[in-house]
């Protein structure tokens, strides 16, 4: 739907940088840290339609900025789909965070 009334939503025509990439661990290693551990945690979310809506409509594609006078037309299109898959106007995921601690020997 964001590609349907954004000119920024097209699909990206930039390549990839080439090369090996450096994970976050090694950084970490190579700047002095050790020490690391990784954490991951789930936590469930519900979204009102209102904040659905409205964290679409904060992005880089679909602001009021971005989409001008068709930024109306694309919300309402929006909240219908929305409510054409939920009528409670209530959408559930579950949001994954990730974290990365690590410390300097003294």
């Amino acid at each position: 739907m964001i590609r349907k009334w954004s000119p920024r939503a097209q699909p990206s025509q930039q390549q990839p940088a080439e090369g090996p990439r450096e994970t976050f661990e090694e950084a970490l290693r190579f700047t002095g840290f050790d020490e690391i551990e990784e954490r991951a945690f789930t936590v469930p979310h519900e979204w009102t339609l209102d904040e659905f809506v409205g964290c679409v409509r904060s992005t880089t594609v679909a602001s009021s900025r971005v989409l001008g006078e068709a930024a109306e037309p694309m919300e309402a299109e929006l909240r219908e789909a929305l409510l054409d898959y939920d009528k409670r106007g209530r959408y559930c995921e579950d949001v994954r965070f990730f974290l990365i601690l690590s410390r300097r020997q003294a």
